[in-house]
């Protein structure tokens, strides 16, 4: 009956790392979006940079309260890809550096998070 108890508390744990974890991510990707816009950064990729916060954002709602869940480590991966695939592209055209730069973190970051997602959710699975 402990055992059980205890399970049910690491989910809870993991449900609630990865929301967090998603938020802050969106939420320093949003800064980028403000502070690119702000400063006259390529605008391309600024909105793109805005998209992926949203996409962070979404997954907080994808997360399920028992289970860190493979849609929000697959949301996360998509979104990863998606800002890696800006970075080259970025870097293709000639776009302002440091926001370039910046969506390179962001993916390293949000790659990341999905791999942990992805394990969390394994786990759960399996135990």
């Amino acid at each position: 009956m402990k055992s059980m108890a205890a399970a049910q508390a690491i989910k809870r744990v993991d449900a609630t790392s990865v929301r967090v974890a998603s938020g802050l991510l969106g939420t320093a990707m949003g800064v980028i979006w403000v502070v690119a816009l702000a400063k006259g950064a390529t605008s391309w990729l600024a909105w793109l940079v805005c998209l992926a916060a949203l996409a962070c954002f979404g997954t907080i709602s994808l997360v399920p309260e028992r289970r860190s869940g493979f849609m929000a480590a697959g949301n996360l991966a998509l979104t990863a890809a998606g800002l890696a695939a800006c970075w080259v592209v970025g870097l293709l055209t000639s776009a302002t550096t440091w926001l370039v730069w910046l969506c390179f973190v962001s993916a390293g970051l949000v790659l990341v998070s999905a791999l942990a997602t992805a394990l969390a959710a394994a786990f759960d699975r399996f135990s």
